[in-house]
């Protein structure tokens, strides 16, 4: 009789171990299929936004407007209003993930908060006391043709106040019509004289932070590169001067060398902290090797033009600005041609490989609203898409990460930002997570497997005799 108890008890048990195995292996079913359709369908962006681009031609990739209202709209040089940019010259993102946008004719600086849309409104102003003003004057508020835009380490927020000739740091958290806490290239608040000091700034362009945090900006007006070190303070004097022998030098040199810039306009550091400036008068991209002296920083690498002594108009660059993406490759504003890539790794007299929205448009009377009209400032999400300001379109369009990631060829068919769905996921991080809640479904089933199966052979006895 024990016996016999003992036999049934194991055979129930191993029913319910068999039953518990069904309930797991249904149990990770509903996760995993789901799980993995989601993962392989739609691969997200870490630390950004998917952007989903309009299917097809004619707009090639762009995915949001802003400043207008839709993609056909190309009024430039609107007057101040929440939803419109006159003439935008520069974007970057904060650390939160928004949009900033300098738009130069109505003198200020705006916000833009996500998720982002077309015809979006600016949720706060810098260099106007609201989003409808044009006329503040004040010495520590006022701006007067903004063209850059930067921000350092700390959040704080830089603006290249191009016609007063200086550069106004504005503290965050950031309100409507806020002062400045300090400025660079004038003594005080009330200077706005451009001169050619150590201190000083004359019609500066485009600014950027180093990995150390330390600030250089294009003096234009005096064909140079000025470091100013960090701490920071009002008046305060450069470091470093690239383009010339002393602070003192303005005057562009009569031969194109190495050490040379005229009209220098975009900056950007790569990811090893080489800084890259546009020479926007020689028609060439320059990359200098740290670390950087006075005088002395010869460029390692020329963009544009065939060796550092050649600086032809007619095969060279119109650049304004430059970004790189999260790959390496340099992305480039020009006038002419539009947005172009150069992929890395970088080498002298490098061809683009890409061109996004040239300036060149076909056709009468259809709005080109796929094109881009003296492109400038250029910067990319933290989800890699590409954000340019198109300038005499009076907007601000972005590019889906895909479309960042095709060569010229295809830029045309790539319109989709998340990419296509099904089949193997596009991203390691994806098939991982798959293969990882596959394994822990296999391993599951066999445990339950295991558990369940007999520990020994099980011996019939007769039944005693009573």
């Amino acid at each position: 009789m024990l016996i016999g108890k003992q036999l049934c008890h194991f055979r129930l048990e191993s029913r319910l171990l068999k039953l518990q195995g069904r309930t797991v292996i249904l149990i990770g079913l509903l996760l995993v299929v789901p799980l993995t359709a989601i993962l392989t369908a739609v691969p997200a962006h870490a630390g950004g936004p998917t952007l989903v681009c309009p299917p097809g031609p004619p707009y090639l990739g762009i995915c949001i407007v802003i400043g207008q209202p839709d993609f056909t709209t190309l009024t430039a040089g609107q007057p101040s209003s929440p939803t419109a940019i006159g003439n935008p010259t520069a974007v970057a993102f904060d650390s939160k993930g928004d949009l900033w946008a300098v738009d130069t004719s109505n003198n200020r600086v705006l916000e833009y908060k996500p998720p982002f849309l077309t015809g979006e409104a600016a949720s706060l102003v810098i260099g106007q006391t609201s989003l409808t003003g044009t006329g503040d004057s004040s010495p520590s508020g006022g701006l007067f043709g903004p063209t850059g835009l930067a921000f350092d380490p700390s959040g704080n927020l830089w603006v290249v106040d191009s016609g007063n000739n200086r550069v106004l740091e504005f503290k965050s958290p950031f309100s409507n019509g806020e002062s400045a806490s300090l400025v660079i290239g004038q003594p005080t608040f009330g200077g706005y004289i451009g001169t050619t000091t150590e201190g000083g700034l004359n019609s500066p362009s485009y600014l950027a932070f180093d990995p150390s945090g330390n600030l250089w900006v294009t003096d234009q007006g005096n064909n140079r590169v000025l470091e100013f070190t960090s701490p920071f303070s009002t008046g305060q004097k450069a470091s470093v001067v690239i383009g010339h022998a002393n602070f003192t030098a303005f005057a562009p040199s009569s031969t194109t060398t190495a050490k040379s810039l005229f009209e220098p306009v975009g900056i950007a550091f790569d990811s090893k902290g080489n800084l890259w400036v546009v020479d926007s008068g020689d028609h060439r991209i320059l990359e200098y090797s740290a670390p950087f002296s006075i005088g002395d920083s010869a460029a390692s690498m020329v963009i544009g033009q065939s060796s550092f002594t050649t600086a032809s108009s007619s095969t060279g660059l119109n650049a304004y600005a430059i970004a790189f993406d999260s790959s390496g490759n340099l992305w480039v504003s020009d006038g002419i041609s539009g947005v172009t890539e150069y992929l890395a790794p970088l080498s002298t007299g490098e061809t683009g490989s890409q061109v996004e929205g040239p300036k060149t448009v076909t056709g009468s009377g259809t709005p080109p609203g796929d094109k881009l009209l003296d492109p400038q400032g250029l910067a990319f999400d933290a989800a890699n898409n590409l954000w340019v300001t198109d300038h005499d379109h009076g907007r601000v369009v972005v590019y889906g990460s895909d479309v960042v990631l095709t060569t010229s060829s295809s830029s045309s068919s790539s319109t989709t930002a998340s990419g296509g769905g099904g089949g193997v996921p596009e991203y390691p991080y994806q098939l991982a997570s798959a293969t990882i809640f596959t394994l822990l479904l296999v391993a599951s089933y066999l445990l339950v497997r295991h558990r369940s199966a007999p520990r020994g052979p099980v011996t019939h006895e007769p039944p005693m005799s009573a």
